[in-house]
């Protein structure tokens, strides 16, 4: 067999930069937008729509590239991923919808942003856990 080089094999599409920057554009527009949407609906209700919309259009995204049989995994594992839907995604955008209905969208934008921070201090102080250098 011969090695075939990574030009030949990589998938033709969109540039990575390209793709990033309306990633960028879609979570910075996240808050403005949650703010607006909240003056017209609750929190909950907002975080509902927003997750059904988001489900559809992943689900829409697979069946157009994989086919809607891969919608779904094995049985075993659907447990699970309902737990981590719920978990993961769920509690997430309702939290953020509360702290953008309580305090603004600016202040939300920034703890969302420093989360991954915030965890490294509360696992270091909290949880006195050795972070590596």
């Amino acid at each position: 067999m011969r090695p075939t080089s990574t030009a030949t094999t990589a998938r033709r599409g969109l540039p990575g930069e390209l793709l990033m920057s309306i990633v960028a554009i879609l979570w910075g527009s996240a808050f403005p937008v949650t703010r607006i949407l909240l003056e017209e609906m609750p929190p909950l209700g907002a975080a509902t729509w927003r997750t059904l919309f988001a489900a559809g259009g992943v689900a829409l995204l697979v069946a157009l590239r994989s086919g809607p049989g891969q919608l779904w995994p094995a049985g075993t594992r659907r447990g699970p991923l309902v737990l981590l839907a719920v978990l993961g995604g769920a509690i997430f955008v309702i939290g953020m919808n509360l702290g953008v209905a309580l305090t603004g969208a600016s202040i939300t934008s920034f703890v969302i942003g420093t989360y991954p921070l915030l965890a490294v201090v509360v696992a270091t102080v909290v949880l006195r856990e050795h972070q590596p250098r």
